[in-house]
């Protein structure tokens, strides 16, 4: 479907500003399944702006959201936060529809999905919460434990770093618990057991 969009992203501490058109499926379910793939895509460097790129084969770059008269809706990212506007053809004005963390977008207009893994807050004490999904908290997941793995196998489970590693992966498997049982489960135990 002909549906076409830009997605602007807002300049950042390390990334210009920079606007992508992609020709089709730019309504609210489409865009937010490139939102989810950028957020997937295994590659972060560069944040979004180049996540988004590398994730959504069908992206081309573009001057700003007024380069392209004939789309229907418009997304400027600025970090996490999301602005979506859609063409009101009657005022020829781009209308708000959605303001908001681009997670909530994906969860809102991806939940129906059978592939789809919604998005969760995690909550630390002293750090802003994250979100992430039962796939990315993998990777989380993963760092903490090959570092505790490593001290508990050094037998130095008593320091401070230990502490605050195996924190992290409690506040991880806090947030999603289905994974205590299902992945990496020996290394879990071994670790959190000490």
């Amino acid at each position: 479907m002909s549906t076409r969009a830009t997605y602007k992203f807002l300049e950042t501490t390390y990334n210009p500003q920079i606007t992508y058109y992609i020709h089709h499926d730019g309504y609210p379910q489409g865009a937010s399944a490139y939102f989810y793939n950028m957020i997937l895509c295994k590659n972060k460097k560069g944040g979004f702006s180049n996540q988004f790129l590398r994730a959504n084969d069908n992206a081309e770059t573009t001057f700003s959201h007024s380069s392209h008269t004939d789309t229907d809706y418009r997304y400027t990212l600025n970090e996490e936060n999301l602005i979506a506007k859609r063409h009101n053809y009657t005022s020829n004005t781009f209308e708000t529809f959605f303001k908001g963390n681009v997670f909530d977008f994906c969860n809102e207009n991806l939940s129906k999905e059978k592939e789809y893994k919604p998005f969760k807050k995690v909550k630390f004490n002293y750090q802003p919460e994250v979100y992430h999904n039962s796939e990315t908290i993998k990777e989380k997941i993963d760092h903490c434990l090959d570092h505790l793995l490593i001290w508990f196998k050094n037998n130095n489970t008593y320091s401070g770093i230990y502490d605050l590693m195996l924190s992290y992966l409690n506040k991880y498997l806090d947030a999603f618990p289905e994974l205590k049982n299902e992945y990496r489960k020996e290394d879990i135990k071994k670790v959190t057991n000490v």
